[in-house]
């Protein structure tokens, strides 16, 4: 007996010397708040804006689990991370508006967590900091980072003031342009549309471009007449058109541009048309995305070929490319392969896989795209990350698994092609889709199992990134439970 206790304790010892991880890093205690803490563990490690990122997250997590106190001592910490890199006191250079940037981050972060006066407190700080930069330009940009990020945490009376602050300072600014002050007023009402619609607060968003289209109106008709500002406003605004679903603006606008003196075959109207079709697509607007591109495709035939490595013939090939891209968006194969035809030899044609993979994913078809994409080597990157994030929406966590395991082995084997550390590092878009499948994980499949696969990633990291994404899926189970 006495020698099978030694015998066991001899064990012990020797598996932790040999794998203390398992005993004396990892906790045992499989819990939401554990799991944040070993992750919050594993992000010192990361250098840079990566563990800024990282704890900025954990804050927010924090803060939704009612950890008011912890949260803001991350946020702080995170505050004073970058005051210290980029000191607010800087006003003659460019570091106190990356200051405040970050700090405006920060405060969208602390709204998401639910820390609203917090937030607000915080954008407050930025606005004060902002009217001590000297610079007019630097100033009115920062002033307009400001409006947009008091709307994003909700504090409308706050981002209306900033905006009263923003358009009083225009006349200060030093950019000489045929549309003055109206050009940048335009530009700025534009973008707190775009930030509407990126709230889905639709209705605003056209509200804010029916103010912007106003003061275009009120411009001469000389300064509007193939002037670059002129058409880049209305490239913009046709585009934002599509993308809040206002077809009858977006074709408006669009022959407008084509009406413009000696634009109807440049190349930038072309891509402006796809782009239209293209928001319209995401809409399911699919038969009035088929008439625009059908536009697309006669303006593009009035380009000339250009000879071979030219400049115009690279713009020709870019131009037929993306059209083909759009048809395979709309599922017309055959078209996008018949678009494939105008671009010249060696003017890296996508051809039917290529088109047959864009297809699928747009129509949601992840198993199909995937049958494609893991028999090619190099693979499809931007397709794959497309499916793994597919495949976890519609649940299928083995075949998201699948997807990002042969997406995680072509990361590494890029990554060890390279000699140094910095470019090393993984890509965002990976990383994101690491915590993705970890969320899916955590919220559908056993916690145990999930936090063990986490562990398993490479790089500490990685495993904060995975043991996020757990911790966030544990987080969405919680708010749907019964």
């Amino acid at each position: 007996m006495r020698t099978k206790r030694f015998v066991a304790l001899g064990l012990l010892i020797w598996t932790s010397y040999f794998f203390p991880v398992a005993y004396a890093t990892q906790p045992q205690d499989l819990t939401l708040r554990s799991i944040l803490d070993e992750a919050s563990d594993m992000a010192q490690t990361p250098t840079g804006m990566y563990r800024f990122g990282v704890m900025m997250d954990i804050a927010v997590l924090k803060a939704k689990l009612g950890d008011r106190q912890e949260a803001m001592e991350t946020f702080h910490r995170g505050i004073k991370e970058i005051i210290r890199r980029y000191p607010l006191e800087d006003r003659g250079s460019t570091k106190g508006s990356i200051s405040i940037a970050h700090l405006l981050y920060i405060a969208i972060r602390q709204k998401q967590g639910g820390l609203v006066e917090e937030s607000r407190q915080l954008a407050t700080q930025a606005l004060q900091a902002a009217q001590e930069i000297v610079d007019p330009s630097t100033r009115y940009y920062t002033y307009e980072d400001i409006a947009v990020a008091q709307l994003k945490i909700g504090d409308l009376e706050g981002a209306q003031r900033t905006l009263d602050m923003l358009f009083a300072n225009m006349t200060q600014l030093k950019r000489e342009k045929p549309f003055g002050p109206s050009y940048q007023k335009m530009k700025s009402i534009l973008r707190i549309a775009e930030t509407y619609l990126e709230l889905q607060q639709i209705a605003q968003a056209r509200m804010e471009m029916t103010k912007a289209f106003h003061v275009y109106k009120e411009l001469p008709t000389s300064k509007k007449d193939g002037n670059f500002d002129s058409l880049f406003f209305l490239e913009s605004f046709a585009v934002l058109a599509g993308r809040v679903g206002d077809l009858e603006a977006a074709q408006r606008t669009l022959e407008q541009i084509y009406a413009s003196s000696d634009v109807k075959a440049q190349v930038g109207t072309i891509e402006t048309t796809l782009r239209v079709a293209q928001a319209l697509i995401k809409g399911d607007q699919h038969a009035a995305a088929t008439t625009v591109v059908e536009k697309g495709c006669n303006l593009a035939r009035t380009l000339k070929r250009g000879v071979p490595n030219s400049f115009e013939a690279e713009n020709y090939s870019i131009v037929w490319r993306q059209i083909g891209v759009t048809k395979a968006l709309l599922g017309d194969v055959e078209g996008a392969l018949e678009a494939d035809t105008h671009i010249p030899h060696g003017g890296r044609k996508i051809g039917k896989v290529g088109y047959q993979k864009i297809a699928y994913v747009a129509a949601g078809d992840f198993d199909a795209a995937f049958r494609l994409v893991k028999t090619e080597d190099p693979i499809d990157y931007d397709r794959l990350l497309a499916i793994v994030a597919g495949q976890v929406k519609k649940q299928k966590m083995e075949s998201a698994l699948e997807a990002f395991n042969l997406l995680k082995k072509y990361v590494s084997r890029i990554l060890n092609t390279f000699n140094v550390d910095f470019m090393k590092r993984r890509p965002p878009d990976y990383l994101k889709a690491l915590r993705t499948v970890a969320g899916a994980r955590g919220r559908w499949g056993t916690v145990a199992q999930a936090v063990t696969w986490a562990r398993s990633q490479e790089t500490p990291g990685e495993k904060a990134y995975a043991l996020l994404g757990v911790a966030e899926g544990l987080l969405a189970k919680r708010k749907v439970a019964p």
